[in-house]
């Protein structure tokens, strides 16, 4: 591994590169249980919003052109929702798409008084991190308490049933507390991450862990 990838892990440890390589590889596990976490995310979102506008699963060019700006190119005339990159539910979040998608249909599919500007910023900083994690980049340095309050609140959007399901089967917590002792808690100007102050049973009433079914339901 070349210094050129240590670079950034080596002005943390300010040189000393044992400490470097250990926030690296805490990064990585870091990453790991983003990615695990942020699977869940997008295929609860997309089913929610799959499920609003396109009852059959199958979404055209035509079809996308009736309910949307049209803005929006396919990379092929018709493709199945599941197919659909994580950037194009966040477009149908937008604000361009607020009169013709959001305020006639979408704001349905939420929880009653959900803020279309919120979940479509907290989508939109959920999409970045994912990103960055598949192009293998730094993320330890992110304010994990902030990136974790947004992903629970388009969660929370979606139905308590979501929210307990991912709660019962992310590691993220556990990750974040083997962060190394030698790094500063201001390193990254972020706040000390907490746990969210509610658990899988605030979220499902009979206190057992929810099926993947019921994650998804409508």
């Amino acid at each position: 591994m070349g210094n050129d990838r240590l670079y950034f892990y080596l002005s943390a440890s300010q040189g000393e590169l044992s400490p470097a390589l250990e926030l690296y590889l805490w990064n990585s596990r870091l990453a790991s249980s983003y990615w695990g976490l942020i699977e869940s995310f997008e295929i609860l979102l997309r089913r929610r919003i799959s499920g609003s506008l396109f009852n059959d699963g199958v979404i055209t060019q035509v079809s996308l052109n009736e309910i949307t700006t049209g803005s929006y190119v396919l990379d092929k005339p018709m493709q199945p929702y599941s197919k659909m990159t994580f950037g194009f539910w966040t477009y149908l979040l937008s604000a361009q798409n607020a009169n013709k998608v959001w305020n006639p249909t979408l704001h349905k599919a939420f929880r009653n008084g959900s803020s279309r500007k919120a979940l479509h910023l907290c989508t939109s900083e959920i999409q970045k991190l994912r990103n960055r994690i598949g192009h293998h980049e730094a993320i330890w340095h992110l304010n994990h308490e902030d990136l974790n309050r947004k992903i629970f609140e388009v969660l929370e959007a979606i139905s308590d049933e979501a929210v307990a399901w991912v709660e019962s089967t992310t590691n993220l917590q556990t990750v974040l507390a083997e962060r190394p002792a030698w790094l500063p808690k201001n390193a990254s100007g972020q706040r000390e991450t907490q746990s969210r102050g509610r658990d899988s049973s605030d979220a499902n009433d009979s206190g057992s862990r929810p099926t993947a079914a019921q994650a998804v339901k409508p």
